[in-house]
């Protein structure tokens, strides 16, 4: 959610040869209407998407495009109009699907996401701007299909 009228929403689009693509859907009473589709990943790959502000989110994914490897993108929102900035890459091995992401601020935060051989690391991910930063991700678990991570507080996270 952008706000209380907008919301941002990030998908495979499988009439564009399944590349990453967001839109910006605007609510008016009863009816969703769809802004223009922009491609952020011109290759497959498994998406999360969250909003920092009313103008900006996150989208991390599994970069087909790059040996499936963990990246990362703000998108700047304007009205209805969606730029992507410069990918960072946070894992440089291949990653599986499943990510969540959990908003610390507007400029952090936390991402826990599957290894393709289900491993399960998390890493905190820092904005400034357009640009996205990280450092190594910590490894939580190393059998693990499926979970989820929520932030407690600002020093504590908990994952089921």
């Amino acid at each position: 959610m952008l706000s209380t009228t907008k919301a941002i929403v990030s998908y495979r689009d499988g009439g564009n040869s399944s590349h990453g693509t967001v839109c910006v859907l605007t609510v008016s009473s009863s009816s969703i209407s769809a802004g223009t589709p922009v491609v952020y990943n011109a290759a497959d790959g498994y998406a999360s998407i969250i909003a920092l502000n009313s103008t900006k989110a996150i989208v991390t994914y599994s970069n087909s495009g790059n040996g499936n490897r963990g990246t990362a993108q703000i998108l700047t929102i304007s009205g209805t109009t969606i730029s992507a900035g410069a990918k960072h890459v946070f894992y440089g091995g291949p990653c599986a699907t499943e990510s969540y992401l959990n908003a610390i601020s507007e400029t952090e935060v936390l991402l826990d996401f599957p290894s393709n051989t289900q491993i399960r690391m998390y890493i905190t991910l820092n904005i400034s701007g357009t640009t996205v930063t990280s450092g190594d991700p910590t490894v939580y678990t190393d059998n693990a299909q499926h979970s989820s991570m929520t932030i407690m507080s600002a020093t504590k996270r908990i994952v089921a």
